[in-house]
């Protein structure tokens, strides 16, 4: 009797899990838009549903086009001369960043991943390694044009990239 009630709980338990109302989910590479903070967004696997549960709303179509996968989480507006970074097991938040052609900005990164992380673009001059839960800081000039590229050298190819941009479209500058 009690193999019985237990098999019971199981199968209620993985249909209310499995269940599925609107059949909506994102696949692939996604973004979205904030102003001043990074809105947080879906990881190539989640879905909207589960987006909504956690309180995060699901992001949109990314603002320039990345080889290979990007696990996107979001996009910023760079306002002031400063912006946090986190770069996390294995994204960086925010994921896209619309600055300013020519500024000199001062990224604030802070790895709160549980393994070594860089933020690296060739095309900034950056390459910087964080240990896990330390923090970062440094200075790069965005271009007068297009858009750049940067990446961690240990987890690009895990989706751990993102770029600087100033209109949507533009063309992408490895780094």
């Amino acid at each position: 009797m009690r193999r019985i009630l237990i098999v019971l709980a199981a199968v209620t338990v993985l249909t209310v899990a499995c269940g599925d109302d609107d059949d909506s989910s994102t696949a692939g590479t996604t973004a979205g838009t904030a102003t001043a903070e990074s809105t947080a967004g879906s990881s190539p696997e989640s879905s909207a549903e589960e987006d909504e549960e956690e309180g995060e709303e699901p992001v949109g179509e990314p603002p320039v086009a990345l080889e290979g996968d990007v696990n996107n989480k979001g996009t910023a507006e760079i306002t002031g001369d400063s912006v946090e970074i986190e770069l996390d097991d294995f994204y960086f938040e925010p994921t896209f960043l619309k600055g300013t052609p020519g500024a000199t900005v001062h990224l604030e990164l802070a790895n709160e991943g549980d393994t070594a992380h860089t933020f690296t673009s060739d095309a900034l001059g950056v390459d910087e390694e964080i240990a896990p839960g330390a923090t970062a800081e440094i200075d790069v000039t965005l271009p007068m044009e297009g858009a750049v590229q940067f990446h961690c050298n240990f987890h690009d190819g895990m989706g751990m990239q993102g770029a600087f941009f100033f209109n949507e479209g533009d063309t992408v500058t490895a780094g």
